[in-house]
């Protein structure tokens, strides 16, 4: 029988819920003034002159209105200026995996959304290669800082004897046109906005990456140009990727896309740096930090359909960073 997964965290604000905490905001300003306005009236009409304090009155309420709603606002605070694409590619994926794709992504969605970036859903059908590309181009175009997120499948080809990375989407490995090589997205990101990348794909973080006369190699240096060690932070997975629906050896009640979502709350609800949300979700559900997880030491994929393989994750750039 197949369990859909169940988010963990507590209820977080959605898109509707913002919106609707705004128009509450809007009104209760309202409010606000139209009492001071009536209190303001009847004063004036019992002493027949302003009231001497009326200057101050009005200050100390709009300060008091703001600081009451300043909840309120915070989470969309940074809306136009940070973006993060969510893509996955359903190809080769059991219905088990899909539905913990998904149960990352419509969560995730929430705890970026409350941090303040406005939000793609691309997953599924719209995960085709030239989606995913020029929408690279125009995040980088109309937003300050992009963040992507990607799960399926990846490896690597040789173009002109060279060795390139790349990943499916939706439609798999049905073409060349299908596959989203490191060479084709680094001339669309050349602005480099892009600093917080997860590719949850085998081999997408064999290497960090150079350019050659062949174009961009390696998905980290694709993405970030090269990567800023001072600012960006790219995660993937040399070799093998680990399943989401994997469970862990360090406990075997918690599958995968249960911990990863853990660390998304972690780097955007509660505002850690990227290693202290990957330690903190390890010791929330494993009891000991990243670095001793199998994660990081070194684990061995049980992905459906293909041979069993080994793998590790990867981080690039800057795994200190803030993701706001």
């Amino acid at each position: 029988m197949q369990v859909t997964p169940v988010a963990e965290e507590p209820p977080a604000t959605s898109a509707s819920q913002q919106a609707e905490w705004l128009a509450a905001t809007f009104a209760l300003l309202i409010l606000g003034f139209g009492v001071l306005s009536i209190y303001y009236h009847k004063k004036r009409r019992a002493h027949n002159k302003p009231h001497g304090n009326f200057r101050k009155l009005i200050f100390g309420s709009i300060l008091f209105i703001s600081l009451v709603t300043l909840q309120i606002v915070i989470p969309v605070a940074r809306a136009g200026t940070h973006c993060i694409a969510f893509y996955g590619s359903r190809w080769y994926m059991v219905q088990d995996e899909i539905s913990y794709a998904k149960y990352v992504i419509d969560n995730s969605e929430i705890w970026f959304g409350y941090a303040g970036y406005t939000c793609y859903d691309l997953y599924g059908s719209l995960t085709q290669e030239q989606v995913i590309l020029d929408h690279a181009s125009a995040f980088e175009q109309y937003f300050d800082h992009v963040a992507m997120f990607h799960h399926g499948h990846g490896g690597f080809n040789y173009t002109n004897g060279v060795k390139h990375w790349d990943y499916f989407d939706d439609d798999g490995n049905v073409s060349e046109a299908d596959k989203v090589y490191d060479f084709e997205v680094y001339p669309r990101t050349w602005r480099s906005k892009h600093f917080f990348v997860i590719i949850w794909a085998c081999r997408q973080g064999d290497i960090e990456g150079y350019y050659h006369s062949t174009g961009a190699v390696g998905m980290p240096f694709a993405w970030h140009h090269p990567v800023d060690r001072n600012y960006d932070c790219f995660i993937g997975f040399k070799d093998a990727s680990m399943p989401l629906a994997q469970a862990s050896k360090h406990n075997t009640l918690v599958k995968y896309g249960v911990w990863l979502l853990r660390f998304i709350y972690h780097a955007t609800y509660n505002h850690r740096r990227v290693i202290d949300a990957l330690d903190q979700a390890s010791l929330d559900h494993f009891g000991i930090n990243f670095i001793q997880t199998e994660l990081w030491q070194r684990f061995t994929a049980y992905w459906p359909n293909f041979p069993n393989g080994t793998g590790k994750m990867e981080i690039y750039g800057n795994w200190y960073i803030y993701l706001y």
